[in-house]
């Protein structure tokens, strides 16, 4: 992240951001990991030229969010 933010690249900051999230997620994080993958969303969304492959990484993890947030719900009440 501090690579691409030194040489000026926000498709691949917006990328390790994303990745960020992923291990947040993983950890335990849902809600820190839902708010960088909407800003990340909202961000690539903005731009001039939209970046597909961007836009399905925030589809994907979103989903993975939404499942693991309803699976921890679920575990909780049993």
């Amino acid at each position: 992240l501090r690579i691409a933010m030194r040489i000026g690249d926000p498709l691949t900051a917006a990328r390790c951001k994303l990745y960020a999230a992923i291990s947040l997620m993983q950890r335990g994080f849902y809600k820190q990991a839902k708010f960088i993958v909407h800003s990340q969303y909202m961000f690539i969304k903005s731009q001039l030229v939209v970046d597909e492959r961007l836009i399905k990484m925030c589809c994907g993890i979103w989903t993975k969010l939404r499942y693991e947030w309803n699976r921890k719900k679920i575990h909780k009440k049993n």
